[in-house]
């Protein structure tokens, strides 16, 4: 007679204290199958597998074969996206979280003005520039608009762009966002264009606009 199979832990209180445990050994980068070990258990990415094979040797010693338990395990460790706190409800295997934050579409930006602190979600802040800063936004879903801009911050939303060729262009978070800020100079006015978008750049200190 077979055994009975043991209750199941509540998924929710697991805990991983050691992520590097899921990283491959060599480029450090989150395990994903197919999953190779050497003899003595080293476990490393396939891509780094096919690196090292010429040399017949691991990273540490050894060579490589598939390590079945290891790829089941990853697969089932399942991680909330870090910008929960912003409405992400999504939960991912712990490799494809990486490429999950650069297109989630609640990834947070940082308020442009100078004594804010705001960091939301990029329709979040349309919504606070407009009413708590009273800043004046445009919307407009077409490609070409005329505007008529105040000298200081101004804002245009666009829901999509057409490049030169003729391709749709949409927005990971669903909308572009731009400031053009006005200042005025002795012989007439000089506009600065950005495109505020957390998945443009970071300057190490959080999400920032991109300058166009």
């Amino acid at each position: 007679m077979a055994s009975a199979k043991r209750p199941r832990p509540e998924t929710e209180t697991m805990r991983v204290e050691d992520v590097d445990a899921l990283d491959c050994g060599v480029c450090y980068h989150p395990l994903k199958p197919p999953i190779f070990q050497c003899k003595e258990g080293h476990a490393l990415c396939s891509s780094c597998r096919d690196k090292l094979a010429p040399t017949g040797k691991c990273h540490v010693r050894g060579g490589y074969r598939r390590c079945r338990a290891m790829e089941r395990l990853v697969e089932t460790v399942l991680v909330a996206c870090p910008n929960a706190d912003h409405g992400c409800n999504a939960r991912l295997i712990y490799y494809d979280l990486p490429g999950h934050c650069k297109v989630c579409p609640h990834a947070p930006c940082h308020c442009p003005g100078e004594s804010c602190s705001f960091v939301g979600p990029t329709k979040q802040l349309v919504d606070h520039i407009t009413g708590s800063h009273g800043w004046p936004c445009t919307k407009r879903i077409i490609t070409r608009v005329c505007l008529q801009l105040k000298d200081g911050f101004n804002f245009l939303t666009v829901d999509h762009m057409v490049d030169n060729d003729g391709t749709t262009v949409r927005s990971t978070t669903g909308v572009f966002l731009f400031l053009l800020n006005v200042a005025r100079q002795p012989f007439g006015r000089a506009i600065s264009v950005f495109c505020i978008d957390p998945h443009c750049t970071y300057d190490g200190q959080g999400p920032s606009s991109k300058t166009i």
